[in-house]
């Protein structure tokens, strides 16, 4: 009731408080996208999978039972929490005392970055309950007689835990052999150990039969041992050297098929590659490599929680409760080292827990260290931490002094240690927290609080990324380009390589028609990132603009043999042979553009999307496809094939019902067919985005003339010599219709 209570408490203080609640960004929105296309029905696979696919098909199925509620998802996992909670009672007493059990629960409980992640739209809690699962089943399966449906359910959860995150599969062979030490049984040990793959089937199966790829899991694995194992790493963030922490898949395997030579590769030749290049920086830096694992065991045991999506410490302030959760991980690991030291390991089930907890604890390290990593341990330090305090006053009671004073001594040294901060590390820097805020409140129209957030992060670390840029971004949406202009170079001042900063002012100089200075700006970005396509798109724009379409269609196809045959360049050279009249040529590269399925997700702060919307490239992938559609179906028109014009504006229009020009056409295409309601109908949707575009109004205003309402028309064409007093054609049909209604002749 205690731990129902405090989570039921947290959860309605964070969805009422928390402006992150309802906002999940980087891992927790990956899942969340994910989940929503599954529930759905758009769940495609494209490739073998990038992380385990559990956790966001119980957040899919979440949504498809509940609908899209991010409170509902978050609550699950609050109940997932509570089930931990009681397997650490279950557990500490049967296997240890009652004590254990109760102490150790409530450890757990007060133990905040549980209670905060269990909120996250995360892995971390799914995986935890995985595991501990596995570890009960196994526990109870080997008790006395075996039973094997104990020890398969053990089995199934322990490869459930492998499809959620799987780093665990290091733990399959030492459970399966401490099964077999247990009970002295090679079958029952080979059939625990086999019966753990079959949750890992059939996505292995989707990997390599639809996803094209021999991938057992996922294919991240080489990417993040490449993160804790570079000369850059410091052990604890998620920093790719060669592109920062802005990184994307897209960058890494850009980088891989450069260094490599072969295009396309595969993802598990991409993780491949950065798992060798991590190997080659142990192999060749040893030492360097040996102190950055001891720095990376000294974390991993550190009283700091450090944080990796969201700042933890900075999330405690949105909800009161999240103070009762007071107990820090030095405490429990004082409490562990010194229950180790008064028990030992007197049964074979504690040895499971330990050899649970150091599997977890060494894929870690193997990588690099978070406080969400970390999560999964805490369950078993949990459990020894409560048998500490059991032990201490069974010790004290039974007079048993010099034992307890070493073991006290043991664990104050191990606390001690905890709390040293030798790295570093600091909980009051909330730079990131701030930035992240502001990202919040950009999405949401916020504009002024989302400056305020930035500018907040730029004061508590000048040396924050991606702040300056943003608040050039505020300034862009605007209009105020110089203003905007001045935030991206102070973003290249503080970080000489933030190719966006550079796309961006290439941008504002490609609106201002500079088009020189826009390529030059262009090419500076592709020096700092090679396969930022919006810049490429940029790049091709300024030769065009200038006149240049020669050197546009020569960049153009140089730029495709470099960052590859991406929709964005191959729309931007289709237009170029469409404004020189070449359609078969123009058709044939949007016709690549359409059979191009991918729909990557845009960088969320990039003024790609926005640029976009005055110049005729398109930065993101899904309106590429799109304008490459529109543009196909003007070909067919000016050739006469209005159905099959048609078919490509209605398709337009299904996905993206804000495309003016699809429904205009589609009217007008409709008022060719005679079919004078359908034309009707589209010019009026086409008017309610753009109530002051003349040609829309005018066309509306020859549909009521055909049909007979000539007062309606006259309106209609008066709306449209309103808007552009010029427009001769609307002030030819004003001047008949005029006629017609006072009984005037119309001569020829």
């Amino acid at each position: 009731m205690l731990a129902a209570g405090i989570r039921l408490i947290y959860i309605l203080q964070s969805a009422n408080n928390s402006p992150f609640f309802y906002n999940p960004s980087i891992d927790a929105l990956y899942h969340h996208l994910l989940a929503v296309d599954f529930a759905r029905g758009n769940f495609e696979i494209t490739g073998p999978f990038f992380r385990a696919p559990l956790y966001p098909l119980f957040l899919g199925s979440t949504y498809a039972l509940f609908g899209v509620n991010i409170f509902v998802a978050s609550l699950a996992g609050h109940l997932m929490g509570l089930v931990i909670i009681f397997l650490i009672f279950i557990i500490g007493h049967r296997y240890f005392n009652l004590a254990t059990g109760i102490i150790a629960s409530v450890i757990y409980i007060f133990y905040y970055p549980a209670l905060y992640f269990e909120g996250q739209l995360l892995v971390d809690t799914l995986f935890s309950l995985c595991v501990l699962l596995s570890v009960y089943f196994l526990l109870r399966g080997s008790e006395g007689s075996i039973k094997p449906l104990s020890i398969y359910l053990a089995a199934l959860f322990l490869g459930m835990a492998a499809i959620t995150r799987a780093n665990i599969l290091l733990l399959f062979l030492p459970a399966a052999i401490w099964l077999y030490f247990r009970k002295r049984n090679f079958k029952i040990a080979f059939l625990f150990w086999a019966v753990a793959f079959i949750p890992i089937l059939p996505v292995a199966a989707v990997n390599y039969f639809i996803g094209d790829d021999a991938v057992l899991i996922a294919s991240q694995g080489g990417i993040n041992f490449y993160i804790g194992s570079n000369k850059d790493a410091d052990g604890m963030t998620a920093n790719m050297p060669e592109f920062g922490v802005t990184w994307e898949y897209d960058d890494c395997k850009f980088y891989a098929e450069k260094q490599g030579g072969i295009r396309p590769l595969k993802p598990s030749q991409v993780s491949s590659f950065y798992l060798k290049r991590g190997l080659s920086y142990i192999m060749n830096d040893t030492g360097e490599a040996l102190l950055l694992f001891f720095k990376k065991i000294y974390l991993s045991l550190n009283n700091f929680e450090v944080s990796n999506n969201q700042n933890i410490y900075f999330s405690r302030q949105f909800s009161s409760i999240s103070k009762a959760a007071f107990i820090p991980f030095s405490l429990i690991l004082g409490l562990a080292v010194m229950g180790k030291i008064l028990g030992g390991i007197t049964r074979k089930e504690q040895l499971l827990l330990w050899i649970v907890a150091a599997s977890i604890w060494f894929t870690m390290v193997l990588f690099f260290v978070t406080s969400r990593f970390r999560l999964p341990i805490m369950p078993y330090l949990t459990i020894f931490a409560g048998y500490g305090i059991s032990q201490l006053y069974n010790s004290f009671r039974q007079g048993r002094f010099r034992q307890s004073s070493k073991a006290m001594i043991a664990g104050v040294i191990a606390f001690g240690l905890s709390i040293t901060n030798f790295a570093g590390l600091d909980k009051t820097d909330f730079a990131q927290a701030y930035f992240n805020l502001g990202n919040i409140y950009l999405r949401n129209g916020e504009w002024e609080k989302a400056r305020a957030e930035y500018a907040r992060a730029i004061s508590s670390n000048e040396r924050v990324s991606i702040a300056r840029l943003n608040i050039g971004n505020l300034f862009f949406y605007g209009g105020e380009y110089d203003s905007a202009a001045y935030y991206y170079t102070e973003e290249i001042r503080y970080h000489p390589n933030e190719s966006r900063a550079y796309l961006n002012l290439s941008t504002i100089e490609l609106l201002k028609q500079n088009y020189e200075s826009a390529g030059d700006l262009a090419r500076k970005a592709l020096e700092a990132k090679p396969n930022i396509t919006p810049a490429a798109v940029n790049l091709i724009t300024s030769y065009l603009q200038s006149g240049d379409s020669l050197m546009a269609k020569e960049t153009g196809r140089r730029l495709i043999d470099s960052i590859g045959p991406d929709s964005r360049l191959l729309l931007a050279l289709g237009i170029i042979f469409q404004q020189e009249g070449n359609l078969d040529s123009a058709s044939a590269y949007y016709q690549i553009v359409l059979a191009d399925t991918s729909q990557g997700l845009a960088a969320e702060y990039n003024l790609g999307e926005v640029y976009s919307r005055d110049l005729p490239f398109s930065a993101n992938i899904a309106e590429a496809r799109q304008k490459a559609e529109f543009n196909l179906a003007i070909i067919e028109i000016q050739r006469g094939i209005f159905d099959s014009a048609l078919d490509h504006l209605l398709n337009i229009i299904e996905s993206n019902s804000g495309f003016t020009q699809a429904w205009i056409n589609a009217g007008l295409i409709y008022d060719l067919k005679r079919n004078y309601g359908k034309a009707e109908e589209f010019l009026n949707n086409a008017k309610g985005l753009e109530p002051d575009n003349v040609v829309v109004v005018y066309n509306l205003g020859l549909i009521y003339a055909k049909t007979g309402r000539l007062p309606n028309a006259r309106e209609y064409f008066r709306q449209a010599l309103s808007i552009d007093p010029n427009f001769y054609p609307a002030k030819e049909k004003l001047g008949l219709v005029e006629k017609i209604l006072s009984g005037q002749r119309i001569e020829n």
